[in-house]
């Protein structure tokens, strides 16, 4: 029982020493049918998920331009189908989910177009300002 005790004290008295482990703070998610939400504020650490209705199946994708790269950085981009259950109806959409990460306090401009080739217009767009807190 003793080195039991011994142990205790020792994670106590060396714990104020040690790096507190961050808890990661929760996306925010941004949706394309937020259109009474063009801008969104987040906390700096902070991830935000921008989840665009798709349907790869017709050649058109999402692209994106970061007008300042220095507050934001992308992270991952990812397909989610609407039925994601087994086999899924041939043409079936769903949704683009882009995640950045907040890097510094300001405020960011993305600008996303739906298009099959730079070529053409593009089909839909999307514009949200990121505002980063500290």
């Amino acid at each position: 029982m003793w080195p039991i005790g011994v142990l205790a004290l020792f994670l106590t008295m060396t714990g104020s020493h040690m790096a507190q482990a961050q808890m990661p703070r929760s996306a925010i998610t941004v949706t394309d049918d937020d259109t009474a939400r063009p801008a969104v504020q987040v906390q700096l650490g902070q991830e935000i998920d921008i989840a665009l209705r798709a349907n790869p199946t017709t050649g058109y994708t999402w692209r994106y331009r970061l007008d300042d790269a220095a507050g934001l950085r992308f992270k991952t981009r990812s397909f989610q189908p609407s039925d994601p259950r087994p086999p899924r109806p041939l043409g079936s959409g769903g949704t683009e989910l882009f995640t950045f990460e907040t890097l510094a306090a300001g405020a960011q401009q993305l600008h996303f177009e739906y298009r099959r080739s730079t070529a053409e217009a593009p089909a839909r767009t999307y514009d949200l300002t990121v505002t980063v807190t500290r």
